[in-house]
């Protein structure tokens, strides 16, 4: 799963179904700052190279699927036996690369 930042428009969620690439993608360029600001509620970054993503948002990003929500969930609990998901937040970690 591959989430997008396009510019001029949102923030779009690619190949919702594939959970074993979950990475944010943003434009060649993008700072701290606007990262920040394409983010919004979705996440907060950690510095330039990784960002902690709301499941919450997640899920709003995704199909309105019970299966895929399901996946979803599992997805973050694998993650969570790697350390990354915040434990006061439930935030998951996600690489970011810049494309």
């Amino acid at each position: 799963m591959i989430v997008r930042v396009v510019p001029g428009q949102a923030v779009v969620l690619d190949d919702p179904w594939d959970f074993r690439r979950f990475k944010l993608q943003v434009p060649a360029g993008t700072d701290a700052e606007a990262l920040a600001t394409a983010l919004g509620d979705l996440g907060r970054a950690a510095g330039i190279d990784a960002v902690w993503m709301s499941p919450g948002g997640l899920r709003g990003l995704g199909p309105d699927d019970g299966a895929w929500h399901q996946a979803l969930a599992e997805m973050i609990g694998k993650a969570a036996a790697h350390g990354w998901v915040d434990q006061a937040t439930g935030a998951v970690r996600a690489h970011v690369e810049q494309v």
